[in-house]
């Protein structure tokens, strides 16, 4: 219940008028999960994210899936760097933070911080491609430690 109402208040935020843009993001993701000290297992994942962002900050609430064992909830905010040119399109780069809640076949429901960076860049008025790394710590598990991500995705500007 204390995971809702916190998910519920950082979305009532995020939602709010100091934020210019909406948009829907759909990313994939190559995954590696380090189980313990020798063993670890890939997977190739995707994401729909909802979120809100203006100049300086992006907010959103993200469902990702593996489609055979774990699904993710997650919480998560970046802080967008000055713009700079790549091959004279728009790009920014961004770091942030994330709370993912997360049920597995194997495990209870898991929670995991974790830290995210990446680059977007504007491909068009309203579509910007997000190639992005996170690490995510998990909690409170004897099957799993830590996971290693390389995403890329498209957001859509409504």
């Amino acid at each position: 219940m204390k995971k809702l109402l916190l998910l519920t208040a950082i979305a009532s935020f995020s939602f709010s008028s100091d934020f210019e843009w909406k948009f829907l993001g759909l990313s994939v993701a190559s995954e590696q999960v380090h189980k313990n000290e020798s063993s670890t297992s890939r997977a190739l994942s995707t994401q729909l994210k909802l979120g809100v962002q203006n100049r300086d900050y992006r907010v959103a609430l993200s469902y990702k899936t593996d489609f055979s064992k774990m699904n993710e909830f997650a919480v998560q905010t970046d802080y967008l760097f000055d713009s700079f040119d790549i091959n004279d399109l728009p790009a920014r780069a961004y770091v942030g933070a994330s709370l993912s809640f997360i049920k597995h076949k194997q495990a209870k429901r898991l929670m995991a911080p974790g830290l995210h960076t990446g680059i977007l860049v504007n491909v068009s008025s309203n579509i910007d491609m997000d190639f992005g790394y996170s690490y995510k710590k998990y909690r409170n598990s004897d099957l799993y430690r830590y996971q290693n991500s390389f995403l890329i995705g498209f957001n859509y500007f409504f």
